[in-house]
């Protein structure tokens, strides 16, 4: 029971989405959280406000949402929306780690594989969610009206991406499926474990089916972790060949099980949404390569061919102070590209800024990590590394680098999982070797003892 309550307290963090009343769905985590706090365990838990690590990280946030509101003050722009995105980051991360404790109560001494569990089982849910919401249309109709009415708009544009609406997040485009990547190469660094868990028998198939449903009808920037989790699991697995099938065998399973369904389960309806839509927007760059022998995408067609370009000196030293276009909508400059948005918002030093935030996340596990030799005995290093180079490859996309929420949240958690592991087992060490020291002096006065007499 306890599992499906953290799987909850999770979700409603991660995803963010509207809540009536209430806002939005952290808030209804925090209470929540309290509840549990207050009846279960009888107080009222703050144990990792005060551990360095997540100050840092807070105190690092604070101070880039300064440097993000002088600039438009500064140039006269007073376009304050990224300061609004920092500020809801950091609604975020605070109930990240107000929840933290009930997270990963009494299993600290494993906190990095569980809470990675724990987060291959919250995407599972949203996959299960949004393939709910495409066998039953009211309930898909349902989750898209609880959508602010911009987003409504997106969905049902000239491309008919109405199905992206189908995820229970607040963030249904880049960074959800961004958040599914992620997931992704948690479950690949579990599948390295050879330990039971969620990525073990038929537990295993159905976690990473609903990851790949999810990531369907999320977009294909998941699948940049997917591969990423994947090459890591190749280059850091032993016995390869039979582990190496076992995997393989994990991966084309449920896809059978989604090809299956598509044959012999859906509606004709159905299957002309999926035939027309669904499929074409996930998998466009097979559908491209068919067409014309090149892999591409139209956002990256469109990436390469016109959103990066070279801004003034001007721009490059200090930014433009915008966000937004002029007319107050839209991109400005007409890019979405995340090195592009940070050098036209705040120049090169703003995108440095944003950088060294984001390596607080990651400096200290990686360091610790990284302390053995042999590449097989830190799986953990490699697992960090590859989320931390996923975070640059999607930037060259969209934001990504210090400033999407969803992967901040996730980040923070997964690092502060590790340290808070690492920390116990030290710990622990450092006791065991205080109590053979003990034993030792005791010995030692024995024998001195004996010889006296």
């Amino acid at each position: 029971m306890l599992l499906f309550y953290r799987i909850l307290i999770l979700f409603l963090i991660i995803f963010n989405f509207r809540v009536p009343v209430l806002y939005n769905s952290a808030v209804v985590s925090i209470i929540l959280t309290t509840f549990y706090y207050i009846f279960v365990r009888g107080s009222i838990r703050l144990d990792y406000f005060f551990h360095r690590y997540t100050v840092r990280i807070l105190i690092g946030l604070v101070l880039l949402s300064i440097l993000c509101f002088s600039y438009p003050v500064l140039l006269g722009t007073y376009d304050f929306i990224l300061l609004k995105c920092f500020i809801l980051q950091f609604f975020m991360i605070t109930a990240m780690i107000y929840a933290l404790p009930l997270l990963i109560e009494g299993e600290e001494s494993d906190a990095f594989n569980n809470i990675s569990q724990l987060i291959c089982y919250t995407f599972a849910v949203q996959g299960f969610i949004q393939m709910s919401a495409f066998f039953i249309p009211p309930v898909g109709d349902f989750l898209i009206a609880m959508k602010p009415e911009i987003i409504q708009k997106k969905l049902f544009g000239p491309y008919e991406l109405y199905f992206r609406g189908y995820a229970l997040s607040g963030s249904p485009f880049f960074e959800l499926p961004a958040g599914f990547g992620v997931a992704f190469i948690l479950f690949f660094r579990l599948l390295l474990t050879g330990q039971p868990n969620c990525t073990s028998g038929y537990k295993g198939f159905v976690i990473f089916f609903l990851l790949l449903s999810g990531s369907i009808f999320s977009g294909r920037t998941a699948f940049i972790g997917l591969v990423m989790g994947f090459c890591m699991y190749l280059f850091l697995v032993q016995d390869r060949v039979i582990k190496i099938l076992k995997a393989l065998v994990k991966l084309i399973i449920p896809v059978c099980l989604i090809l299956g369904a598509y044959n012999y389960i859906l509606t004709p309806a159905q299957r002309f949404a999926i035939t027309n839509h669904v499929f074409p927007f996930a998998f466009e760059f097979y559908y491209k390569y068919e067409d014309t022998g090149k892999l591409s995408t139209s956002s990256t067609d469109l990436m390469i061919n016109k959103q990066y370009f070279m801004p003034s000196t001007q721009t490059l030293l200090h930014g433009d102070g915008r966000y937004v276009g002029l007319d107050g909508h839209g991109y400005y400059m007409e890019t979405d590209a995340g090195y592009m948005r940070a050098i036209l918002y705040g120049g090169i030093f703003f995108w440095i800024a944003c950088f060294i935030y984001q390596t607080l996340f990651f400096i200290q596990p990686l360091y610790i990590a990284g302390q053995t030799k042999n590449r097989w005995n830190k799986p953990d290093f490699w697992c960090l590394m590859t989320l931390f180079v996923h975070l640059f490859i999607l930037e060259i996309k969209a934001e990504a680098v210090g400033r999407m929420n969803i992967m901040q949240v996730l980040l923070c958690l997964i690092c502060t999982c590790y340290l808070a592991q690492n920390y116990l087992k030290e710990y622990i060490a450092s006791d065991l070797d205080n109590i053979s020291f003990k034993n030792d002096e005791n010995e030692d006065c024995i024998l001195a003892s004996g010889r006296a007499l």
